[in-house]
């Protein structure tokens, strides 16, 4: 029989016993860590047992083979379960010792703010409970942040926050229409250090979007102060504040939404004279509009209604938003569709993080000011900001100052009060409806009087309440009179006439171009907007005045007058003038050609006479014999404009050939005075065709 020692172990049994010294020398640690007994006489007897078999020189039986197998087993298992224990207890350990860290530390916040309330209890009041102070920190968790980019109100922030100073019981309202900033401005105000030394932790910022009534702005402030419904509440509220004569400060922010209803208004008005009898309370409202509530006295100087921004500042916040090129140039044309309105420009910045300024200004034309539009809320959609202006209450009491708005939107330049009423639109009430307007701050009246609508108004109110169709033919029928009160004549504008279309030239361009776009077929009784842009060129031609971008809309249209020749001629005509005088990108030659194959057509010798007068001077001899059937038609019908036409041609012609053949003129002019000296129209001749040549 082999002895153990010389015979090589089965591997599984070297393992059973290395396992269990392991095991045993594992638990003695256990025991003396966690202090329980029988794991300590456990492990000492485990070492024993492992030691006589690893020493005895006899054969071990298979029996005892299994044993010490299951007795490995029963120790990896008091091994695993106390492991567990010490494991806790070291989690134990590491947790008290965190929380005594933690309880030390807050010990010490403690002491700091029961110094810090020491240090101000005698500026607290009689009575002032538990209860009180809650509120007061609910109330300071509410204040909306200083917003991140805040620039250009320098002036009307520095304006509110020295009327505070010097007044303890200020009344201040910030007005101005939807999205210029009105919120901002008082928030910077709120947060200013100077504003934080006086009132400390009795700010309050309280929004009003919610309070349609004046029942509702009661409980949206109890709401916001923490107190309980019941019914004085609004007494309960003036208890309140009243409970400290420390100095308070609270803004409510769109109190337009309570005010504007009608019903509504002398129960709102009465219950902030409520607020306002607080002699250690300072009120500033947020309005959208140009009107202050009554039954209050406003603190003097008023603050001027919020005016767009500059142009610098307004692309100083575009680049501090985006980052883009210095030198982008797509950026001012980005700007000039927002018109400098702060929300506009802000929206505008967010879209050129992602997407280029040339990118940007294609979308906009396709979708216009939803393109600013992705927002659910006033401060992120520009469409819900100017929707809720139109939807107020005034605006829904006065319908036609809608109508009145959709016409604005039209005039770019705006228009005066004068000329609204000369217009002769299809509403009785037009000053009412500028005033409602301009008092929800829909529009606003420039330095020169006029009524206009900012950019974004104007895109909004084009896209989703166009005018009707009689209130356009008001606005296109004084177009034309404005037209037509120097096109009566062939004879070159006086400075009034120029200054009175210079004025109105925006608005006519504009026009123009809503009428082309809402009759594609150009198919109206008399063509009366294209004749519109014929005078137009006309003027252009005349004064070098206009819109290189308006020549540029043309060329579609041209295409859809194919039958209506004389018309096409009449534009192509004066597109090679003013592409000879001061565009170089047309040819001036093709388009004469054109006119006059289209004045050849329907016969009409007097412009296909002076389309050639205007080609090179091979043709001009051309155009001096087409003259001759017009003049001597002319002359026998008596028809003296047509005949002063023929005249001021031939004049042409000769300039253009550079030899004035003043023989030739001269004996034109004699036959002309000859026969009609005693004419009016004779005095318009002599006094103006000079300027033709």
């Amino acid at each position: 029989m082999l002895r153990v020692r010389d015979l090589k172990a089965p591997s599984k049994t070297e393992d059973l016993l290395q396992y269990g010294a392991i095991a045993a020398r594992t638990l003695k640690e256990i025991a003396e860590a966690t202090g329980v007994p029988c794991l300590k006489s456990i492990a000492g007897l485990t070492t024993l047992i492992i030691q006589t078999v690893q020493n005895t020189e006899a054969e071990l039986p298979p029996d005892m083979v299994r044993n010490i197998e299951q007795f490995q087993d029963t120790l990896q298992k008091l091994l695993s379960y106390h492991a567990l224990d010490v494991f806790g207890v070291q989690s134990h350990v590491i947790t008290a010792v965190t929380l005594a860290e933690m309880q030390e530390h807050a010990s010490r916040r403690h002491q700091e703010v029961m110094d810090a309330l020491s240090s101000k209890q005698a500026a607290l009041p009689p009575g002032t409970t538990l209860e009180d102070l809650r509120r007061s920190s609910s109330t300071l968790s509410l204040l909306p942040a200083l917003p991140l980019i805040f620039t250009g109100r320098d002036k009307e922030q520095k304006e509110i926050i020295t009327i505070i100073q010097n007044n303890t019981a200020a009344r201040i309202v910030v007005l101005g229409p939807g999205g210029i900033g009105k919120t901002s401005l008082t928030l910077s105000v709120l947060h200013d250090y100077n504003i934080v030394d006086i009132f400390g932790t009795r700010r309050y910022f309280i929004s009003c979007d919610a309070a349609s009534t004046k029942d509702g702005l009661v409980s949206t402030i109890a709401k916001y102060f923490n107190l309980e419904e019941k019914p004085k509440l609004s007494n309960a509220i003036i208890h309140y504040l009243n409970r400290s004569k420390e100095p308070a400060l609270m803004v409510l922010d769109n109190f337009e939404t309570p005010w504007e209803i009608p019903e509504q208004r002398s129960k709102v008005e009465d219950f902030l004279s409520l607020l306002a009898n607080i002699s250690h309370l300072s009120i500033v409202l947020t309005m959208r509009g140009v009107e202050r509530p009554g039954k209050i006295r406003w603190t003097r100087p008023f603050l001027a209604p919020l005016q767009p921004l500059t142009d610098d500042v307004a692309e100083e916040i575009f680049r501090d938003i985006a980052d883009i090129d210095h030198d982008d140039p797509d950026l001012m044309e980005l700007l000039m569709l927002t018109d400098n309105l702060p929300l506009a420009v802000t929206l505008m910045a967010h879209l050129a993080e992602s997407e280029t300024c040339t990118n940007i200004l294609s979308r906009w034309k396709q979708e216009n000011t939803s393109l600013l539009s992705d927002g659910v809320d006033k401060i992120s959609s520009l469409e819900k900001s100017i929707s809720m202006s139109i939807s107020s209450p005034r605006m829904k009491n006065t319908p036609d100052a809608l109508e009145l708005l959709s016409l604005l939107a039209l005039l770019p330049d705006g228009i005066s009060e004068a000329t609204l009423l000369q217009m002769k639109l299809p509403f009785d009430n037009v000053p009412k409806c500028r005033f409602i307007l301009v008092s929800t701050s829909l529009a606003y009246v420039d330095g020169r009087g006029r009524v206009k609508a900012l950019t974004p108004i104007r895109e909004y109110t084009r896209t989703y309440h166009p005018p009707r169709n009689d209130s356009l033919q008001s606005v296109n029928a004084y177009v034309n009179h404005i037209l037509d009160v120097w096109t009566a004549y062939y004879e070159y504008p006086s400075q009034n006439q120029i200054n009175a279309i210079s004025d109105e030239l925006g608005n006519i361009y504009s026009i123009i171009g809503y009428n082309l776009q809402v009759d594609q077929n150009f198919s109206n009784q008399d063509f009366q907007t294209v004749k519109s842009m014929i005078s137009l060129l006309r003027f252009m031609e005349q004064t070098a005045i206009g819109s290189v971008d308006f020549i540029l809309s043309l060329s579609p249209i041209i295409k859809q007058l194919g039958n209506k020749t004389l018309l096409q001629g009449h534009i192509l005509y004066r597109l090679s003038n003013l592409s000879q005088r001061y565009i170089t990108f047309r040819d001036a030659e093709k388009d004469l050609q054109e006119a006059y194959g289209c004045f050849e057509n329907v016969g009409a010798y007097n412009e296909q006479a002076l389309s050639f007068a205007l080609l090179d001077s091979g043709y001009i001899n051309d155009a001096l014999h087409l003259l001759q059937g017009p003049e001597t038609l002319s002359r026998a019908t008596g028809n003296l404009k047509c005949e002063f036409t023929c005249i001021n041609i031939r004049i042409r012609a000769f300039t253009r050939l550079g030899s004035l053949n003043t023989i030739s003129v001269e004996k034109s002019w004699r036959s002309f005075i000859k026969h009609s000296a005693r004419n009016i129209f004779v005095i318009h001749c002599f006094t103006q065709w000079f300027y033709t040549i």
